[in-house]
């Protein structure tokens, strides 16, 4: 690092990433040897600032200044150009290629479902606020300086700091909202670390290709009742009920559409008596077969597991439940693998559910049976033929992982009754990271 070197935050200027530090700083434009003097072969670094930091400033520019102390400039070596695609920093065109075909998770366009029209104006500039992170809850106020709060703890769980992200998806109320209404369709998710990423594999998690419009129109719904029902308590001091929360959900959908002119000429009590069936009416026959499962016996567990993959390869992720004889979810997981082809996404499938199952104390000993949709799969792991070298290892893993647990068994299954693990595996595709959850045993 010499002294024309510029300095970048994971692809960005440290004006985008530190833009407090920035409106602070004297000297807004410069090369490294602007900001800082030699003392010895030590490099040390000076920022001018036209102010001291408000207290509601201090901590990006301690996260500014620790990011620069990190960074060790040595005097007697000389500026290189490295090809970050390369362990040797060597540019090739092999490189830049696979280096263009891996998904950018950084690079994701916004979602346009909720500008179709799926919900009122209102409602869609609040969801493109939401989707960019500037809906003005308490730690977006704090940190911009618009208020001086007492307190940033949500106002409905009264857990953790009042961020977008927790007040929409991680609050124990918000994620109560989520999965009564999710269940309402016969759909199960694993929450995304943000609000961005949940929206953006929103579509994706849809039952149905024709009730893809109620769907969407579902996200629209809960994310203004989650709002709705948190400004209420703030400055009314109405303590909000869940149960209401999903009726009015429910209430929201069923008026956009009658107002929407979709077909529906009931009164409002009725509607609200039939929702579902008059929201799904197309594909009533496909959602019979996303909440169609058979349930094991008695003492014995089913872990289902799915693999997704958007492209031959691409994209993939896998996901799965496991539930007892009573349909109780006892552990539900979601993971995005990277670029994969369809077997390969099912085959890892089946080794995470054994490795769940080998690392929880709670499954020594039980009966399990791992069901898989692929046929292929199934017959690779239970046979002596491996069928694909390239799965070998794997498989391997997989049959090793039976052998020591000892009560496992991996079955086929039909799509029709696995159909419960396929939104798990879609949100892995999806690149929403990696997520496991455990029930009550």
């Amino acid at each position: 690092m010499g002294n024309e070197s510029y300095l970048c935050v994971e692809g960005k200027c440290l004006k985008e990433a530190f833009p407090r530090c920035f409106a602070l700083a004297e000297k807004k434009n410069g090369v490294v040897k602007d900001f800082g003097v030699w003392s010895g072969q030590k490099w040390a670094w000076g920022i001018p600032t036209r102010r001291p930091p408000f207290d509601w400033e201090k901590n990006q520019w301690q996260l500014f200044t620790t990011f620069l102390d990190c960074i060790q400039i040595r005097r007697q070596f000389p500026d290189t150009i490295a090809w970050s695609a390369k362990p040797n920093g060597i540019f090739s065109i092999g490189s830049f290629r696979r280096s263009l075909e891996q998904p950018d998770e950084d690079v994701i366009s916004a979602p346009l479902f909720f500008w179709k029209g799926i919900c009122p104006p209102k409602m869609e500039m609040f969801l493109w606020q939401l989707w960019r992170g500037k809906v003005l809850v308490r730690d977006v106020l704090y940190q911009s300086g618009m208020a001086n709060l007492l307190s940033l703890d949500c106002p409905l769980c009264c857990l953790e700091k009042e961020s977008i992200d927790h007040l929409f998806l991680h609050c124990t109320w918000s994620k109560r909202l989520w999965l009564d209404s999710m269940a309402w369709w016969g759909v199960v998710g694993c929450f995304n670390k943000t609000v961005k990423g949940w929206l953006d594999g929103w579509t994706g998690l849809c039952p149905a290709i024709k009730n893809e419009r109620a769907w969407n129109s579902l996200f629209c719904s809960i994310a203004w009742t989650i709002w709705e029902n948190r400004n209420h308590l703030v400055f009314e001091g109405k303590v909000p009920v869940v149960e209401q929360a999903v009726d009015l959900v429910k209430f929201l959908i069923v008026w956009w559409f009658k107002y929407l002119g979709k077909g529906i000429h009931d009164n409002v009590q009725s509607l609200l008596l039939n929702v579902k069936e008059l929201c799904v009416e197309t594909r009533k026959q496909k959602q019979k077969k996303i909440i169609d499962w058979i349930p094991p016996m008695t003492d014995t567990l089913k872990f289902n597991v799915d693999g997704s993959v958007r492209g031959k390869p691409g994209p993939a992720g896998i996901g799965g439940v496991l539930r007892n004889s009573n349909g109780k979810v006892l552990c539900l997981f979601s993971y995005y693998m990277g670029r994969a082809d369809s077997n390969a996404a099912e085959i890892w499938a089946i080794k995470r559910a054994v490795e769940l199952c080998l690392s929880n104390p709670m499954l020594r000993g039980r009966d399990i049976e791992v069901v898989s949709d692929s046929k292929v799969a199934v017959s690779w792991v239970t046979k002596e033929d491996f069928g694909n070298l390239a799965y070998v290892d794997a498989i391997y893993d997989i049959q090793s992982g039976i052998n020591y647990h000892g009560c496992l068994e991996a079955v086929y299954n039909s799509r029709a009754f696995n159909s419960f693990a396929d939104s798990p595996a879609k949100m892995g595709s999806n690149m929403l990271g990696d997520f496991v959850e455990w029930g009550d045993f």
